[in-house]
């Protein structure tokens, strides 16, 4: 099977020759933002930029799963594939060919060779494959950019072929299209001078000097430049009439000769940064080039700027110096060694640093040479040695952003990506070992950080034990405690590397590194650090832990805040020679950032009551003062989105808070934030649970179990019962009332949903009893719901629909908009239950209008299925497929079993409608299989009779088969 994709020209996908249909516009740009970071995740924020720009519209993440669920289905019988992971959705392409990467190989392959002829073939075949603007028909700043990009590459090529093409003296043929980028780019002194030199080969001086003041007099008015000092010398060369004017020679034989490292011959990835780097290097300029790369210890900085040195040669054929530099290098023997690759002679040598400097810019002035400044610790070990002249250019890199030096451009190296770091294992640990156990591949990577440095030492233990699997390697760098123990290997060690760029800190930012690798984590925000240090000068420690290169920004949360990151193995380094904090000290700062998520907590709780879908009611403490109320009015610009922002946080501190004996506070972040809806939601339930149980507090204990037995219903019905019922039994000795009345509604749900109709209704009547006895209308009216359901199950639909109508009359009528979503879902149900298709259609749209997908994503899949359900009764069966699809993705994204087993009976009950009968036994048989793994026995079984009616020779098939 093999995948071709097409980004020189207009997009296109191939399948074994076959088109591939990747829908509209916006769909093609979704996919090419995908692709361009294929193996590595996009975030549905990026995702929206690159799309949309700055202009994103409302709905534009349900616009986003929409195309990618379209893109998945096109590539469906491919090995393309899109998942959701938690760094967004990752688009797998490894066996897959991009024009792109073969335009770049030609390119890079055609400048290494000594044969013009071949090399002048290459270039051909590369150029070939452009068909015109790249991502042509698609707009966004974002292509705009990257566009911008391609176009430096693709002149550098051109411009390379020129030369090739002069030196086998095809003057006469490369004129027309010389002309054609002259007029395109014509402040190029590079592409001038191709041009004049044509001219004057096919004996039209006059036209070449014409050319020469032509682009004299626009340097100067455009940019105030007289022309470049080869170009000068071109032009004397055409006053002499020299017939061989401008002969390109080849870097090998002119100038100060080659001095650069070898380029690594495993060397991946990376292409985006060198298509930067060589666009600057090959643009039009007035100054000297200079691109600084820049990243943390081991990203791999110095291999890409050699790499890309090496590329560039014939751009710069009078040399390429290259000189490493460090702390404590002594910047009089750096010039002295940039003069001896220069060519002057030991003896010659100034002895003054000055006139060492001075004699170092006169030996670059109007020479094309390119300088490597490797590891650059400071600007003052930079300045000392750039060259005068804008014929020459320099790359440096550096773990510092060095943010005062100008530089023309700043490429910040991040780690590999997923698919990139694989490729670099297989190479060095052998293709056929990697192949053979994939998981450990991944493992291992993962545990490197996708750090360039930490595979490499991986690898090259690894090829040394040829006879040792990879999973033996894998399980112990799964060990956080001697990770870096394993990244260790002939005295190369991240450990080491790490080392250095931790001892360059101040002892303030060293101590910021503590706050950060034991509470905060991979993300953080800059009020975070604020709270837990206790310090006013954090946004001052952020920029110089940036500028380190320690410290990764990573754009901005849902919230508007800058979020910022440390990479695993800095945390493990910093946690392993910083030990922890001293414990008055730690106390106090999780007390403070406690304080300030209980604040923000409860100012959306006011902005946005009845927000929480776990907790039962309770008067919250309100916390003031932790943070500036500014802060906090930032933070919740968008209040229903800002949780997302901090679950990861509030998911490490609730076990802390409770191990410090702050339980109480704990549980009220933990039910206000709605965390728990995440995958350790009930280990981390269960932490507060014991707490309160230790503490003596049985009725904070039975709290947590009732928001544990609410995140239980989406996994194990059978459990979720179990802990309902315990939790009504404590309610009731405590004599907690209202609690107890909550309790009584959910363990209504729960056994309506097992199938055990007969039990449903005394708790629902004992529910609503209490609700009018004490006053609650929020719990009328969800025990309203239940009351109805359960009236509905034993045929009685006329009382059923009187009791829900007036619960929905009540809860419209004070504005409880959760009461209102539930009344409207059970009304759905019922109506479509009694045969009466166009009212559950009525209510199920009315559902999915007031039910925000932003404030719930699972209630909004659920409207989803709601209305396609009625839909399909009111013979819409293409909508009734679209929103069950829909709903079908939201809940695969949540990872809830219990919704994408109704996703799968309805949408195989659709598939039925439709005809497709093995499609729809599929579908069945999955919902059965999973309604009984968690525990809804009876719907399964349900479910299951559905499957009788069709085809018996249909269900003989394995399900799997199909793949559906």
């Amino acid at each position: 099977m093999r995948v071709e994709f097409e980004f020189l020209g207009d997009v296109r996908a191939k399948f074994n020759g076959v088109p591939i249909d990747l829908g509209p516009v916006r769909r093609r740009c979704v996919f090419v933002a995908l692709l361009v970071d294929a193996g590595n995740g996009v975030s549905m924020d990026q995702l929206a930029y690159r799309v949309w720009g700055d202009s994103v519209p409302t709905g534009a993440s349900g616009t986003l799963r929409a195309h990618i669920s379209r893109l998945r289905h096109a590539f469906a019988n491919t090995n393309i594939q899109i998942a959701r992971t938690s760094a967004g959705y990752l688009l797998r392409a490894d066996a897959a060919e991009m024009d792109l990467d073969v335009f770049r190989g030609l390119v890079a392959e055609a400048r290494a060779l000594q044969d013009d002829r071949h090399a002048a073939r290459l270039f051909e075949r590369a150029l070939s494959l452009w068909r015109g603007e790249p991502f042509h028909g698609l707009d966004s700043t974002w292509l705009h950019e990257f566009r911008l990009a391609l176009a430096a590459e693709h002149l550098a090529a051109r411009l390379d072929r020129y030369d090739v093409e002069l030196r086998l003296g095809r003057h006469a043929a490369s004129l027309a299209s010389l002309r054609a980028d002259i007029n395109a780019h014509p402040l190029n002194e590079r592409l001038a001078g191709q041009y004049m030199t044509a001219l004057c080969r096919c004996g039209r001086q006059a036209d070449a000097l014409r050319h020469y003041e032509l682009i004299r007099v626009r340097l100067a008015e455009e940019l105030g430049v007289d022309p470049n000092p080869v170009l000068q010398g071109l032009h004397r060369h055409v006053l002499s009439g020299d017939p061989d004017t401008h002969s390109s020679p080849r870097t090998s034989t002119a100038g100060f000769g080659c001095h650069l490292p070898p380029a690594v011959p495993d060397f991946v990835g990376r292409s985006t940064e060198i298509s930067h780097v060589v666009a600057e290097l090959t643009a039009d300029r007035a100054a000297t080039p200079i691109v600084l790369l820049c990243g943390p210890g081991g990203v791999g900085k110095s291999t890409l700027a050699i790499i890309v040195a090496h590329r560039m040669r014939a751009g710069y054929p009078d040399g390429q110096l290259f000189v490493h530099l460090s702390r404590d290098v002594n910047m009089f023997d750096v010039e002295g060694t940039l003069l001896l690759q220069c060519g002057v002679q030991p003896a010659a040598l100034p002895a003054e640093p000055a006139a060492r400097r001075a004699l170092l810019r006169t030996n670059l002035t109007d020479r094309r040479v390119l300088v490597v400044l490797d590891n650059a610790q400071t600007i003052s070990q930079i300045t000392d040695v750039l060259p005068g002249s804008s014929t020459c250019a320099v790359v440096i890199t550096s773990r510092s952003m060095l943010p005062t030096l100008p530089v023309s451009r700043r490429v910040c190296l991040e780690p590999l990506s997923a698919s990139d770091a694989t490729e670099l294992l297989a190479r060095l640990a052998g293709r056929h070992r990697a192949a053979a156990e994939p998981q450990a591949v991944d493992t291992i990577t993962a545990a490197c950080d996708h750090l360039p440095l930490a595979i490499r030492i991986a690898g090259a233990r690894l090829a040394a034990m040829p006879r040792t699997s990879l999973t033996s390697l894998a399980d112990r760098l799964r060990d956080s405690a001697v990770r870096l123990d394993e990244l260790d290997i002939d005295g190369v060690s991240v450990r080491g590397v790490i080392e250095v760029s931790h001892a360059g800190l101040q002892a303030a930012d060293q101590q910021a590194l503590q706050w950060i690798a034991t509470v905060l984590g991979h993300r953080f925000t800059h009020w975070q650090l604020e709270a837990l240090s206790g310090r006013r000068d954090t946004r001052r420690q952020l920029e110089r832990l940036v500028s380190a290169s320690i410290v990764t920004p990573f754009g901005l949360d849902p919230t508007g805040e800058q979020q910022f990151g440390l990479h695993d193995l800095i945390g493990l380094y910093v946690r392993e020679v910083a030990g922890d904090l001293p414990p008055d000290t730690r106390r106090h700062g999780l007390r403070r950032l406690l304080d300030a998520l209980l604040q923000i907590a409860t100012a959306a709780h006011q902005r946005v009551p009845n927000r929480t879908r776990f907790a039962l009611p309770f008067e919250y403490r309100q916390i003031q003062g932790a943070l500036p109320d500014s802060t906090v009015d930032r933070i919740l610009s968008r209040p229903l989105v800002w949780e997302s922002s901090y679950r990861e946080l509030v998911t490490s501190l609730v076990p802390q808070a409770c191990a410090q004996g702050w339980h109480t506070d704990a549980l009220q972040l933990w039910e206000l934030t709605s965390v728990p809806s995440t995958p350790d939601g009930v280990a981390i339930t269960e932490i507060l649970r014991d707490a309160a149980q230790t503490a003596g507090d049985e009725a904070l204990m039975y709290r947590a179990e009732y928001i544990r037995a609410t995140i239980l219903i989406y996994s194990s019905l059978d459990e979720a019962t179990a802990s309902f019922t315990r939790c009504v039994k404590g309610f009731e000795r405590l004599g907690h009332c209202r609690e107890l009345g909550y309790g009584l509604t959910r363990l209504a749900y729960c056994r309506d949903q097992l199938g055990h109709y007969e039990l449903v209704m005394a708790p629902a009547t004992r529910a609503l009893d209490i609700a009018r006895r004490i006053g609650d209308g929020h719990l009328e009216h969800i025990a309203l719901a239940e009351v109805g359901q359960a009236l509905a199950r034993d045929g009685q639909f006329e009382q059923a629909r009187d009791m829900l109508e007036y619960g929905l009359r009540e809860a419209k009528r004070v504005d409880d908009a959760i009461g209102l979503r539930t009344l409207l879902s059970r009304m759905s149900a019922v109506a479509l239950t009694s045969g009466d298709h166009e009212r559950a259609w009525s209510h199920a749209s009315e559902w999915l209008a007031v039910q925000s997908e932003s404030e719930s994503p699972f209630k909004f899949a659920l409207a989803k299925l709601a209305a396609g359900r009625a839909a399909l009764g009111v013979n819409r069966t293409a909508a009734a497929m679209a929103e069950i699809a829909e709903a079908a993705r939201i809940l695969a994204d949540l990872g809830n079993r219990a919704g994408q087993a109704q996703a799968a009976h309805e949408l195989g009950r659709a598939y039925l409608r439709c005809g497709d009968d093995l499609t729809a036994a599929v579908l069945l048989a999955r919902a059965a299989d999973e309604l009984h793994d968690i525990g809804a026995v009876t719907a399964s079984a349900e479910v299951r009779q559905q499957l009788t009616k069709i085809d018996v020779a249909l269900k003989q098939e394995p399900a799997d088969r199909y793949g559906v």
